[in-house]
């Protein structure tokens, strides 16, 4: 069993502490060429990416949401796909292990959120975390991207109010920096300002990556 402690000292701080009762045998991550955006719902991360694919990058869209509504087409509710959050994560945090190990570690793309928010996501929930902390061992992202949350926005899918939004908020940034990450923090522009506020902050690698996709859509489109 893996331990966590949550210890929030005000409104606007939380400290995380994760204690492995278990060794795990020592685990050299794969470093990938993956840019993570994080982040609570509502914060607008899949409208960013989708500006992104526009000019040219890969994405990996959030299996999660895939998933809910998937199940909705098939006529289920709301009620019944997320009704019970505790048997609800523990799939969503089984499908996020496995599109990531379903990814090659050398692709240059974006991800619609990482294994550190499904951490979160559990760990908010008060839930068993032992997989989901060994997985997030697994790969080593290039680059975090946590976005700042936007005004709430309800839809057919998220179930979240502004009180747990903002839990949320927090509880994603401290797991991104227990694992070892230096997020950066895209704040609340309007899209395409954020789009560009992320490719000026790609590492200079990437930047060169990101100049080239976008150049390789430009002579398609010519």
């Amino acid at each position: 069993m893996c331990v966590y402690t949550i210890n929030q000292t005000n409104t606007t701080r939380v400290y995380i502490s994760i204690h492995e009762e278990f060794f795990y045998d020592i685990i050299m991550p794969v470093h990938t060429n993956w840019i993570v955006f994080g982040g609570s719902p509502s914060s607008g991360k899949t409208t960013t990416l989708r500006e992104l694919i526009k000019l040219g990058h890969k994405v990996i869209p959030d299996t999660a949401r895939a998933f809910v509504e998937f199940e909705l087409s098939k006529g289920k509710s709301l009620q019944e796909i997320r009704g019970n959050p505790k048997d609800f994560q523990p799939q969503v945090a089984q499908f996020f292990i496995e599109r990531e190990r379903n990814i090659s570690a050398n692709d240059c793309l974006f991800l619609d959120y990482g294994l550190p928010d499904a951490l979160s996501f559990s760990m908010h929930l008060k839930l068993e975390i032992e997989n989901v902390v060994k997985a997030c061992q697994e790969n080593r992202y290039r680059q975090v991207f946590l976005f700042d949350r936007l005004p709430l926005e309800r839809d057919n899918v998220r179930t979240e109010d502004e009180q747990e939004l903002f839990a949320l908020d927090r509880l994603i940034e401290c797991t991104y920096k227990e694992i070892g990450y230096a997020p950066i923090r895209v704040p609340p522009y309007a899209v395409d300002e954020r789009v560009s506020f992320i490719l000026t902050h790609l590492l200079p690698e990437m930047q060169e990556e990101s100049a080239t996709m976008r150049s390789a859509l430009v002579a398609q489109s010519a």
